[in-house]
């Protein structure tokens, strides 16, 4: 049966911490590196969660444009894409397919140009 309990909390920034039984809880907030939230450089898309690459689109010399889809990763049967937030030129590759990418692993770095 659920019951409503009273409890002190504190919230700092992306944290949140309860006092509880004389304890203290302290909870912060995750965001994955490439959401709109978290900080992010346009010229080094990132994955957004760990998971196998199981396509990479781009090779190094690459043209491509806004939305372009440079890889995707495969994460407990989704796919995930990882698109260009830039017009631009790839310059390097780090990933191949069929590696583990972890969540924040640059997958490529895009040297930016004018629309």
């Amino acid at each position: 049966q659920g019951r409503t309990v009273k409890y002190a909390y504190h919230v700092n920034g992306g944290q949140i911490a309860f006092a509880m039984n004389g304890e203290v809880l302290v909870f912060e907030e995750q965001l994955a590196p490439g959401s709109a939230r978290a900080k992010s450089d346009p010229l080094r898309p990132v994955a957004p969660v760990t998971g196998l690459v199981t396509r990479v689109l781009v090779t190094a010399g690459s043209r491509v444009v806004e939305g372009t889809t440079l890889a995707v990763i495969e994460a407990m049967k989704m796919e995930t894409t990882v698109a260009a937030a830039i017009n631009g030129r790839v310059n390097l590759v780090h990933v191949v397919e069929g590696v583990q990418a972890k969540a924040g692993m640059v997958i490529c770095e895009i040297e930016g140009v004018g629309k």
